[in-house]
């Protein structure tokens, strides 16, 4: 099997490095669960931002890798197209992010 290095904060954490018939891919991630906490914060998309979830990602968690976790608690596909100006999104707290990605370093 391939040694691949993962980032730390990576959506990769959470998906398995397979090989069938000598060819290695990634299986489908078994992404957690992000659930509103009244500690969440809410933004509007301007024209700054629009469509550029690891912009805002790096904005609030100083970190552009952390775009998914904005996508997933938002209920956006993993290539988001529905990040238009003037949607409103929820940007989970930092905590539950930190909690989230120390689960998916553990696998």
């Amino acid at each position: 099997m391939a040694n691949v290095e993962i980032r730390k904060n990576s959506w990769l954490n959470f998906a398995d490095l397979l090989e069938f018939n000598g060819c290695i891919f990634w299986d489908t991630p078994n992404f957690p669960k992000i659930p509103p906490e009244e500690a969440d914060t809410f933004i509007e998309v301007d024209d700054q931002i629009a469509g550029n979830l690891d912009l805002i990602a790096h904005e609030e968690y100083g970190d552009h890798d952390l775009w998914w976790v904005i996508a997933l608690a938002n209920g956006m596909d993993l290539i988001p197209t529905d990040v238009l100006i003037g949607s409103r999104i929820r940007i989970p707290n930092k905590a539950l992010v930190d909690k989230i990605i120390s689960k998916g370093q553990q696998k």
